[in-house]
């Protein structure tokens, strides 16, 4: 059994992930943020205190050209769902942690809300009109940027019904277009996001889709 860090032959207590992956038990024990894979002092660590495996990498999300193509298949998922009257040229913009934190009004860096929603409703006397603006991380793999843009999405959907409910089920409506995008693409790092979204032990995100 080989070391995936220093690829010498194991000899004695060992740490494996959920891929299968096996190290020393006395190394630094660091996982992808996408996928949870173990990660090597090459990969790539951010500043923000992400890590992505070599793996992932490849698939990040960088390009204009990257979140429209990813767009297009994620609106066509929604839409066989029933869901197919989103508005159309929503800006997505990929920001870092320390700028989603400031744009979501918090001092602190949460690394688990990978995706914010901004809308601003304009009323006059005889009409409504709603402006969105989507942000996401950058640095996520097309898989799991297509899951939270899935997520936001429901977010203004609801927000141009004025569908006002608890954070339960407004965040578990959202976490469905997730899921449905993540079945739907039926990947090894999909399943492996669904199973990470079904064992949050969160009340609010996967209590409200269930």
């Amino acid at each position: 059994m080989k070391c995936s860090i220093c690829n010498t032959d194991i000899i004695g207590r060992y740490l494996i992930d959920a891929w299968g992956q096996t190290i020393c038990a006395d190394h630094k024990k660091e996982h992808c943020s996408s996928c949870g894979r173990f990660v090597r002092p090459a990969d790539t660590h951010l500043t923000d205190g992400r890590c992505l495996c070599a793996y992932c990498l490849p698939s990040v999300v960088r390009l204009p050209e990257h979140i429209a193509w990813v767009e297009t298949r994620v609106r066509s998922i929604l839409a066989s769902h029933g869901i197919s009257d989103i508005p159309k040229d929503i800006p997505i913009r990929l920001v870092s942690p320390t700028e989603m934190s400031k744009l979501s009004g918090s001092r602190h860096i949460n690394l688990s809300q990978p995706g914010l929603t901004h809308t601003l409703k304009t009323m006059g006397l005889f009409f409504k009109h709603f402006s969105h603006r989507i942000y996401l991380f950058d640095y996520l793999p097309k898989i799991q940027f297509a899951g939270v843009l899935a997520h936001e999405m429901l977010h203004v959907w609801q927000n141009e019904r004025s569908i006002s409910l608890s954070s339960k089920y407004t965040e578990g409506f959202c976490n469905v277009g997730s899921y449905v995008v993540y079945s739907s693409i039926n990947t090894e790092l999909s399943r492996c996001l669904i199973k990470r979204m079904e064992d949050n032990p969160d009340s609010v995100y996967w209590d409200g889709a269930r």
